[in-house]
């Protein structure tokens, strides 16, 4: 019988079996991390089929097609943390406008019938330009703009 196979831990030291230690297993987990990153990023790209988008940095924001958006109606169109009221008064005639009274946060209403914003809340009327015409303040509402391309009514900031 020979000394190594009496003792087995001769045997581990003669071998010298590789260990990793943890800054090793750490190094090589971070690796992986960033490897899987990037793949997934990669595939998300590749196979998206809508861009991201953040509301508040495009130029303009589709509203509605103009099929769909009848004459003498509104909608109101969040865009980002906004709230825009979009008024269509004639076939041609389109008018944006801020969506929130600027007194109380009520939102505004399109009256078709005065051709007017009103302000169901303090009772506060507004004309398509964003002046007051009657009401407790003198604060208009800020105007956007709007535009139709290939039958689709676009917002865009003022």
């Amino acid at each position: 019988m020979t000394a190594t196979d009496a003792d087995p831990t001769a045997t581990r030291a003669a071998k010298k079996e590789p260990r990793l230690d943890f800054e090793e297993l750490l190094l090589i987990g971070i690796g992986l991390l960033i490897v899987t990153g990037w793949v997934l990023g990669i595939v998300l790209f590749v196979f998206s089929t809508k861009p991201l988008t953040i509301p508040e940095a495009q130029p303009a924001v589709p509203v509605v097609s103009e099929d769909a958006f009848q004459v003498g109606t509104s909608r109101v169109q969040n865009w980002g943390e906004r709230i825009i009221l979009v008024v269509r008064r004639t076939e041609r005639e389109y008018y944006a406008l801020q969506g929130t009274s600027p007194t109380d946060g009520c939102i505004l209403r399109w009256d078709a019938e005065s051709q007017r914003v009103v302000s169901p809340c303090n009772y506060i009327v507004y004309n398509l330009s964003g002046n007051v015409v009657t009401g407790l303040t003198t604060e208009s509402l800020q105007r956007y703009s709007v535009f139709v391309r290939d039958g689709v009514v676009y917002l865009t900031r003022g």
